[in-house]
């Protein structure tokens, strides 16, 4: 009966689900990425709708794999679902080390006044760690995440959403995928690479890249390219406008000559 209750709550006063069609229309031009097929779209939608999660606050994002895309949520946006329930009271995360001071797992426990004993998540850091990015300058933050996520989703009964830091693999998958792709275009595109810079949310794209490319497009086509590129990634406000007025300078300097 809890259990029930629980899952109930999650519903209430679910602003994302109230979205009309003009407001969805949005969300797929500015974060459905070209390659994600239409019924990889409708889980997008739905599981945003069904867990109240905002694109436009990067509580949910969707990425290209191959012939699949995957829906990740971080951990933040779990936390946010376990908040609106009404049920959360709170989680700890504690570190396991070995003689010499090594990390090597994380425990996350989570209360949930509906449930009758907490639920406890330890996750092994070989298990998850890609030895690289922020994997190795801070293996604490990424282990943690990786435990907070596991055990938040398994608190709040958070199904077909999972943390980027749960997928250690997909780098090699997209740096392999986009080799291919750059022996078919004229130019490699780090802005359509969301793992480029390896940060810890994947879809913020690489400021300083694309003011390389921006610079160095000698036509109209390559800067129309590096445009679309940009409409789907993450960016700061100052970036976005520095970037589109560097984008019409160039434009005027290709024109004239």
């Amino acid at each position: 009966m809890k259990e029930e209750q629980s899952k109930e709550i999650i519903t209430v006063n679910n602003e994302v689900a109230s979205w009309g069609k003009e407001k969805w229309d949005r969300v797929l031009e500015l974060f459905v990425p070209k390659g994600v097929k239409e019924t990889d779209k409708e889980i997008f939608f739905e599981l945003s709708k069904a867990y109240n999660l905002n694109p436009f606050k990067k509580e949910i994002w969707i990425i290209p794999y191959g012939d699949k895309s995957n829906i990740f949520c971080g951990r933040d946006g779990f936390l946010s679902i376990a908040h609106r329930s009404g049920q959360f009271n709170g989680m700890e995360t504690t570190f396991e080390y070995d003689k010499t001071g090594k990390l090597l797992a994380a425990e996350c426990v989570v209360y949930n006044k509906s449930c009758d004993y907490p639920i406890k998540c330890k996750v092994l850091l070989n298990e998850y760690s890609s030895n690289r990015g922020l994997w190795l300058s801070k293996p604490h933050v990424m282990l943690q995440k990786v435990a907070e996520s596991s055990a938040l989703r398994r608190a709040f009964n958070v199904s077909g959403l999972y943390a980027p830091e749960e997928f250690p693999d997909e780098h090699e998958i997209r740096k392999n995928k986009k080799h291919q792709e750059t022996k078919e275009i004229e130019y490699s595109n780090p802005i359509d690479d969301p793992l480029y810079q390896e940060k810890e949310e994947l879809q913020k794209g690489n400021f300083n890249e694309a003011l390389k490319l921006i610079e160095a497009s000698t036509s109209v086509e390559t800067l129309e390219k590096i445009q679309d590129g940009i409409k789907h990634r993450r960016w700061e406000k100052e970036e976005l406008s520095f970037m589109e007025s560097k984008i019409s300078e160039q434009l005027k300097k290709i024109k004239e000559n």
